[in-house]
């Protein structure tokens, strides 16, 4: 008698492999926009913090984020996304791209990190004004995921 596995038995096993996986990767990618987003949270509270240090030195909030003393290295752009919004000078990353302004007198010295899917689009925008107001907009291209964050982020619970 010959020694193997039947067909029945190999297509067993790849169901169970597919089942798996089905299971796994949401999971697997939810956990790595998890870590995206908590990096920028961490960036995002520099520039919030170095707008508050800019404040007190020049009685003034940062106009950009290079007018800070706050280490964002990443490529220079003058725009968000497809172009949507456009603030410059900003710094983008591999998944971010980070900027600091005053929009107006009633919204002082915003920070703000906008995700960048692998098109370009803007998946969602976190701001933080110094009042220390946090906003967060999932546009139409943010997953379940990162809409979920982004409102769990707003509200405090991240």
């Amino acid at each position: 008698m010959k020694k193997g596995f039947t067909l029945i038995e190999l297509l067993v096993v790849v169901l169970i492999i597919g089942i798996l996986s089905a299971v796994a990767l949401p999971q697997y990618t939810k956990a790595v926009e998890k870590a995206r987003m908590s990096n920028a949270i961490s960036v995002l509270s520099s520039i919030y913090k170095a707008q508050q240090v800019y404040y007190l030195a020049n009685n003034q909030y940062a106009q950009k984020l290079d007018d800070l003393d706050v280490g964002v290295t990443g490529e220079d752009v003058d725009a968000v996304g497809d172009g949507v919004v456009a603030f410059g000078p900003l710094k983008k990353t591999q998944d971010f791209i980070f900027g600091a302004w005053t929009m107006t007198t009633n919204v002082p010295g915003m920070a703000s990190a906008s995700r960048i899917d692998a098109n370009g689009h803007v998946a969602y925008v976190m701001m933080m004004t110094m009042g220390g107001t946090r906003f967060c907009n999932a546009s139409a291209y943010a997953t379940d995921a990162q809409s979920k964050l982004c409102a769990d982020w707003r509200d405090g619970k991240i």
